[in-house]
C-alpha cells in the first residue's frame, strides 16, 4: 500500500517537473483561477438580482402584467365557475 502511494507521488512530482512549474506557481496560478472563478460567479448574481428587481417592477405595470401573466384574471374564482362561463 505504502508502495503504490510512493509511485503515486512520485508520479505528480514528474507532472510538475516536466512541466517546470514549482509549487509555488501552481499554487498561485489555482489562486488566480478560482479568483478569476468567483468573480464570474458574483457577476451572474448581480445580473440575476438585477433581473429580478426589473421583472418585478414590469409586474406593477397593469398591461405589461397581463401580457406576462394571462391567467392572472382567474386568480380568485372557483374552477367550476370558469367552466361555466366558457
Amino acid at each position: 500500500m505504502k508502495e503504490q502511494h510512493r509511485k503515486r507521488a512520485h508520479r505528480k512530482d514528474k507532472d510538475h517537473n516536466r512541466r517546470n512549474i514549482s509549487d509555488r506557481e501552481w499554487h498561485a496560478m489555482l489562486i488566480q483561477w478560482w479568483d478569476h472563478i468567483i468573480r464570474i460567479i458574483a457577476r451572474c448574481l448581480v445580473a440575476f438580482a438585477v433581473l429580478c428587481v426589473i421583472a418585478q417592477a414590469l409586474l406593477l405595470q397593469p398591461d405589461i402584467r397581463e401580457w406576462l401573466c394571462p391567467v392572472e384574471e382567474l386568480e380568485g374564482i372557483p374552477y367550476a365557475k370558469t367552466i361555466q362561463r366558457e
